[in-house]
C-alpha cells in the first residue's frame, strides 16, 4: 500500500514502506491472498480477448483503494 501513501502525502518511498509495513501488521496474509485473487480475476479477464480487462482492472483497482482507505482512513502526514 506504499504507493498510495507516496501519492497522498508526497513522502519518500522508504518512509511509505515503513508506514505501510507497520499499519498492516497482522493482515499481510490477507493482503497477499487478495492480490492473488485480483491477479486471477485479471487473468480471467484477459482470456476473453482482453475485453474482460475493461471490467476487472477498474474493479480490482477500486478494491485496492478500498483496502488502502481501510488501513489509512485519514492520513495527513507520515508518522514513522
Amino acid at each position: 500500500l506504499a504507493h498510495y501513501i507516496v501519492i497522498e502525502t508526497d513522502s519518500n518511498p522508504v518512509d511509505a514502506l515503513k508506514l505501510s509495513w507497520k499499519k498492516t501488521e497482522g493482515h499481510k496474509l490477507n493482503i497477499v491472498l487478495f492480490g492473488a485473487i485480483a491477479c486471477a480475476l485479471n487473468f480471467l479477464g484477459m482470456l476473453f480477448f482482453g475485453l474482460g480487462l475493461l471490467v476487472t482492472l477498474p474493479v480490482t483497482g477500486l478494491a485496492y483503494a478500498y483496502i488502502y482507505r481501510y488501513f489509512f482512513p485519514k492520513i495527513k502526514e507520515v508518522q514513522v
